[in-house]
């Protein structure tokens, strides 16, 4: 698996289709962020996920996950799994304190967040995930 960035111009519109097709609203294009990873497969795309930062850079969340719905699921939850590893080493490399991702309670998504060693936030809002090594 090999992760690079997102380029919008070529990737938005085949990402823009795996969100509908697994009946979700896609982010418009002009909303969509820069910051965003893709993982290829071969010439296969299987999954993506952008990350918007703080001003102060202290924390940052990660957004508009997605997966090709055409891909196996365990190649899905593999690549998923590659990019969050990916921006978990970019937390560290710039200094940013805590990542967030929202998740569903009980899906695939919060299982593999756990697997990461992320946390559900304390409070109302338990879809919320954090990672970061100071939070315990």
């Amino acid at each position: 698996m090999k992760i690079r960035r997102i380029d919008l111009a070529k990737d938005y519109p085949i990402i823009k289709t795996w969100w509908e097709k697994r009946s979700g609203i896609p982010p418009d294009f002009s909303l969509f962020p820069e910051t965003g990873v893709i993982v290829e497969h071969g010439d296969y795309l299987v999954a993506c996920a952008s990350l918007y930062e703080d001003k102060a850079g202290r924390i940052a969340i990660i957004e508009w996950e997605a997966t090709n719905p055409n891909a196996p699921a365990r190649l899905c939850f593999e690549a998923l799994s590659h990019i969050y590893k990916f921006w978990e080493e970019y937390r560290k490399d710039h200094g940013i304190l805590a990542l967030l991702s929202w998740v569903e309670s009980g899906s695939g998504h919060e299982h593999l967040l756990k697997k990461r060693s992320w946390i559900k936030c304390p409070g109302v809002r338990h879809e919320l995930m954090a990672y970061a090594p100071s939070i315990n």
